[in-house]
């Protein structure tokens, strides 16, 4: 679970079983996409999450198609 969320390490998930260890990371990542506190910290610093390479590179193919329309509208 720590390598997959960061949130808590394998020590201290290594007592939860496998739906557990599941059901935790579906919580967390629940309250990512939905904590106000969090919006207001990638909103501060967006960089946070385009510093990573592989979620750059996802969000430029999901947004690619937008950036090139507007492009071609100037």
């Amino acid at each position: 679970m720590g390598n997959v969320v960061g949130v808590f390490t394998n020590i201290e998930v290594r007592e939860l079983n496998e739906k557990d260890k599941a059901l935790l990371k579906e919580h967390i990542l629940h309250y990512i996409q939905t904590s106000a506190e969090i919006r207001r910290i990638i909103h501060a610093d967006p960089s946070i999450l385009t510093k990573n390479p592989d979620i750059r590179r996802i969000l430029r193919s999901k947004a690619g198609a937008l950036h090139r329309r507007l492009k071609k509208k100037k």
